[in-house]
C-alpha cells in the first residue's frame, strides 16, 4: 500500500472500526516520518488491537501540532477565465437561491449555463464546489466542472475536499472502506465508465458481503449490463437469499443471448401452442392453446420462479406469468411470425389472459420492446385496470420521450384518471425528463381535479411528490397556471395543499426565470 498522510491513515482506521478489520486490508498504516518509528514498535497483536494502537499513535501525532510553513501556492495567482464569460448578475442571483433552497435544480442551472457558454460567478465557486462533492447530490462532477471555469478548477486543486471533482475518488478505496451507500454510489459510477472493472470489484469481495448488501450490489450491475456479466449473475442465482436470486434473474432476463432467457423461452414454448387458422372470410388468425406448467422444480426455483398464488391467480397460472416474463419476445415472434397486437388479442381470448399479459408486460419492460409496449398500452386503454401504475410506467419507459407522453396522455384522458386512478407516482416512473407543455397541462388539470375530490388525509405522499418531483419536470411556462385554479373552497382542501401549491409555483417560477435568463426561452 502506498504511504499516505497520518490524517488520511487515521481516517482509514476509523472506517475500519466500523466495517471490521476483514475489509480494512493492511492494519498497520504505511506512513513516513516520525510516526513510522512508533508504529514499528507496536508489536504483534490481534488485528483489532493493532488497529486501536495505530489509531492512537496517529491521533496523537495529528493533534501535536506542526511547524508553520509557506504555502506552495502562496505566490501563484489565480488563473483568469478569458475564454468563458461570467454569467449575468441575475443568473448569479438565481444560482445563490438554488444553492440555498433549491439544490435539486442545480443540475438544470449548470446545464443551461453550459449551453449558454457561461460560468458561475467567482464568489460562488466555493459553494458550488461544495455542492459538487456533497453526499446525496444528483449533480455530477462533470456538470459542475463545466461551469466553474479555469479558476474553479484551480481552486478545486487547493482543497483536498474538492480535489475529487477533478480526479474522482478511487472507487477501489471507497469499495474497501466506505459505508454501504457510498460503496454503491462508487460502484455505479465505475460501472458507467468501466463495467468490467466494476464487476471485478464485486467479485473480489462477494464472499465477504453480508446477506442484506448482496441484493443491492447485484442491482447496481444494471448499469453497463452486458454479456460479460452473465457468468457472475448465474452464480448469484445459487445464493441462499431470495432477494439476491430475484435481482440476478431480473438482470439475466435483460440479456438477449443469456442462457437464462433460453431456459425461460423453452419453458414458455412447452406451455404455449400457437396455430394459424383461417376464418370464414379466409383471413388468417392466430390461435393459442395453453398448457399450465408442472409444479416448480429445483431448476425453476433457481431461476427465481416461485410456487405461490398471486393477485387472484392460482399457483400454476402465476408460474406461467413468471415464465413468460423471462422468455424472449423476439423468439416468440420468430416462432409464429405474428405481431405483438396479435399476441395480445390471443391472450384476451384466453382463460389465462391475466397471466399472459402480466408476464408480457414485465418482459416488454425488461427487454425494451417498444412494439410490445405500445400494444400493451393500447390494451390498457380498453381495460383500465389491466396493469398497475408501476407496470404502465415500465411499459411507457420503452418508448421515446414524446411517444411516452402521447401514450400517457391517452391514459390521463381516460376514465382511469380520476381520484382513485392513475397516480403521479406511476407517471413519474416513466417521465423523469422535462415535460412538454401539453403533457404538463394535462397533469396539472388532473392534480387540480384530484385535490378537489380526494380525502385530504390520503394525500401526504402525493403532496411531497408534487412539490419535489412534479415541479422539476413540469414545463416552467405553467408557473402562473400552477399558482391558480386549485379547488381551495372544496371541503376536502387541506392546509398542506396550500404549502404544496406554493412550493410547486415557486419552483416553476424560478425555473422559468432561469430558462429566460440563460437561454432566452421561458421553458
Amino acid at each position: 500500500m502506498a504511504a499516505g498522510g497520518p490524517l488520511a491513515e487515521w481516517q482509514r482506521l476509523a472506517a475500519g472500526a466500523v466495517l471490521g478489520t476483514e475489509r480494512l486490508g493492511s492494519v498497520l498504516p504505511a506512513v513516513g516520518g516520525a510516526p513510522s518509528a512508533l508504529l514499528g514498535k507496536l508489536g504483534d497483536a490481534e488485528p483489532p488491537v493493532q488497529m486501536l494502537r495505530a489509531a492512537a499513535v496517529l491521533g496523537m501525532y495529528a493533534g501535536a501540532g506542526r511547524r508553520g510553513g509557506r504555502s506552495a501556492v502562496a505566490d501563484e495567482p489565480a488563473p483568469a477565465d478569458a475564454e468563458i464569460a461570467e454569467c449575468s448578475c441575475q443568473a448569479g442571483r438565481q444560482l445563490v437561491q438554488i444553492l440555498d433552497e433549491y439544490r435539486f435544480l442545480l443540475g438544470e442551472w449548470c446545464a443551461l449555463a453550459r449551453g449558454r457558454g457561461v460560468r458561475a460567478p467567482d464568489e460562488l465557486l466555493p459553494a458550488l464546489l461544495d455542492a459538487g462533492v456533497a453526499k446525496g447530490t444528483e449533480v455530477t462532477r462533470e456538470v459542475v466542472l463545466a461551469v466553474v471555469g479555469q479558476r474553479g478548477r484551480w481552486l478545486a486543486g487547493l482543497n483536498p475536499a474538492w480535489r475529487s471533482l477533478e480526479a474522482g475518488e478511487d472507487p477501489a478505496e471507497v469499495w474497501r472502506t466506505g459505508l454501504h451507500a457510498e460503496r454503491l454510489a462508487a460502484l455505479e459510477a465505475l460501472r458507467g465508465r468501466d463495467p468490467a472493472a466494476g464487476r471485478a470489484l464485486v467479485e473480489g469481495t462477494w464472499a465477504q458481503e453480508g446477506p442484506e448488501e448482496r441484493a443491492t450490489i447485484v442491482a447496481c450491475l444494471r448499469i453497463g449490463l452486458g454479456p460479460a456479466d452473465e457468468v457472475f449473475l448465474e452464480t448469484a442465482l445459487d445464493d441462499k437469499r431470495k432477494a439476491v436470486r430475484t435481482a440476478a434473474a431480473d438482470l439475466l432476463a435483460q440479456l438477449p443471448e443469456a442462457q437464462f432467457r433460453v431456459r425461460m423461452t423453452e419453458r414458455a414454448r412447452a406451455c404455449l401452442r400457437w396455430t394459424w387458422r383461417k376464418n370464414l372470410l379466409r383471413e388468417r388468425r392466430l390461435e393459442l392453446d395453453v398448457t399450465l406448467p408442472d409444479a416448480v422444480d429445483k431448476a425453476m426455483a433457481r431461476d427465481g420462479i416461485e410456487a405461490r398464488k398471486n393477485q387472484g391467480m392460482g399457483e400454476k397460472a402465476y408460474t406461467l406469468t413468471q415464465i413468460v416474463a423471462g422468455a424472449s419476445l423476439a423468439a416468440l415472434a420468430e416462432d409464429t411470425g405474428a405481431k405483438p397486437e396479435q399476441f395480445v388479442r390471443c391472450a384476451r381470448d384466453s382463460d389465462f389472459k391475466e397471466a399472459l399479459l402480466g408476464g408480457w408486460s414485465v418482459a416488454a419492460a425488461r427487454q425494451g420492446a417498444g412494439d410490445w409496449a405500445a400494444a400493451l398500452l393500447k390494451y390498457a386503454l380498453e381495460v383500465p385496470d389491466a396493469f398497475e401504475d408501476e407496470r404502465l410506467a415500465g411499459l411507457a419507459a420503452c418508448l421515446d420521450e414524446r411517444a411516452r407522453e402521447a401514450e400517457l396522455l391517452k391514459l390521463l384522458a381516460h376514465k382511469r384518471a380520476d381520484a382513485s386512478g392513475l397516480t403521479l407516482g406511476g407517471v413519474l416512473g416513466a417521465l423523469r425528463h422535462p415535460w412538454s407543455e401539453a403533457f404538463s397541462r394535462a397533469v396539472l388539470k388532473l392534480l387540480q381535479r384530484h385535490f378537489g375530490t380526494a380525502p385530504a388525509q390520503y394525500d401526504h405522499a402525493l403532496r411531497k411528490t408534487v412539490a419535489q418531483e412534479v415541479s422539476r419536470y413540469m414545463a416552467p411556462v405553467l408557473a402562473d397556471d400552477a399558482a391558480n385554479g386549485w379547488p381551495r373552497e372544496s371541503a376536502n382542501w387541506h392546509k398542506g395543499d396550500d404549502e404544496m401549491v406554493n412550493a410547486l409555483a415557486a419552483t416553476l417560477a424560478l425555473r422559468r426565470a432561469m430558462h429566460k435568463e440563460l437561454s432566452g426561452d421561458p421553458g
